[in-house]
């Protein structure tokens, strides 16, 4: 599937609390980006429109969840339907991540003990 441009999407991507920008720098301590570092990992690969990852954050607040999409345009998307689940709260268990898939070694290490994959 291709995407249309969303010029809408960097920006506010740029001021979304639970947007990580430089994903690199958080390599082996993604748990200490959340407000409960001790709850599983789970991460999405590929979170496209994010409906997947927005149900599972709203649905199980114990579980930490990481979306990653290459796209900065789909992550505009997801912040949206994520936005939109929650409402006026900012989910403390989700973050978004701009990142290609094929270089995943580098960004998490074993020691991030990601409980479960998408």
């Amino acid at each position: 599937m291709r995407i249309r441009k969303k010029k809408w999407a960097q920006g506010e991507l740029d001021v979304c609390p639970y947007y990580i920008k430089n994903p690199e720098e958080h390599a082996g301590k993604w748990r200490n980006l959340f407000d409960s570092p001790t709850n599983d990992l789970e991460l999405e690969i590929g979170c496209g429109k994010g409906t997947f990852i927005a149900e599972k954050a709203f649905n199980n607040r114990d579980i930490n969840y990481i979306g990653l999409d290459i796209k900065s345009d789909m992550l505009g998307v997801a912040r949206r339907t994520i936005s939109g689940k929650f409402g006026d709260e900012d989910p403390k268990n989700v973050l978004l991540v701009p990142y290609n898939v094929e270089f995943i070694d580098k960004l998490f290490l074993k020691s991030d003990n990601i409980k479960t994959l998408y």
